[in-house]
């Protein structure tokens, strides 16, 4: 179902034709490499790392960030204990849309507006005017309508961003989201706090 998926979304045609308006290139605004600079939680050294694959129009997504991130974060990630990752894996053309607008607000904005967009989702999932809400939401983040407009012409990050989705379906058997990997063992679904306290425990070896 992910390999469906991902060529649903493989088409630069899609974003374009259904979100795009301007003939303008974010790009002079924000290399895609710079955009696409790794995203995480936490210390470089933290003994424990953590990948989590999530897309941005997932509600099962936004309630792991509501509802177990904070906690994870007060436990583990703030006393050095666990550095988690944020990977892109969008599973809609909307969110794939969200995550370029994403990604355009730049590294140091980045998580932010992860947040935004999570908290944000019934103004742009399932509603009729996706890009009216989707510039909506970026707004709240700081990111104009006309840098939408503009972030969605921009093909390098289009094509960046279903590059590494499709890496992550390969190389740690991403199927749906979210999905998170610890030591190499890939965990789907929206994992309790409960749930990941003992696997990162087991990880860390504490009793």
């Amino acid at each position: 179902m992910v390999r469906q998926i991902v060529n649903m979304i493989i088409g630069v045609s899609l974003i374009s034709i259904v979100f795009a308006k301007s003939p303008y290139s974010f790009a002079e605004l924000l290399a895609t490499e710079v955009a696409m600079q790794e995203a995480a939680y936490g210390e470089e050294d933290a003994p424990l790392q953590i990948l989590e694959f999530a897309s941005l129009g997932c509600s099962h997504c936004a309630a792991f960030h509501k509802e177990t991130f904070p906690k994870l974060k007060s436990e583990y990630i703030d006393k050095g204990m666990v550095r988690l990752v944020f990977n892109d894996f969008p599973v809609s053309t909307p969110a794939l849309a969200a995550t370029m607008i994403a990604r355009c607000a730049g590294p140091e904005r980045y998580l932010g507006m992860v947040e935004v967009f999570f908290k944000g989702q019934k103004s742009w999932v399932g509603v009729e005017d996706v890009l009216g809400g989707l510039k909506r939401v970026a707004r709240f983040g700081g990111v104009s309508a006309a840098d939408v407009d503009k972030c969605l012409n921009n093909e390098s990050l289009l094509k960046a961003i279903q590059e590494k989705a499709r890496a992550a379906e390969e190389m740690y058997k991403v199927k749906s989201t979210p999905s998170f990997v610890i030591n190499g063992s890939t965990y789907a679904g929206n994992l309790s706090y409960e749930k990941l306290k003992k696997l990162i425990d087991d990880e860390l070896k504490i009793q």
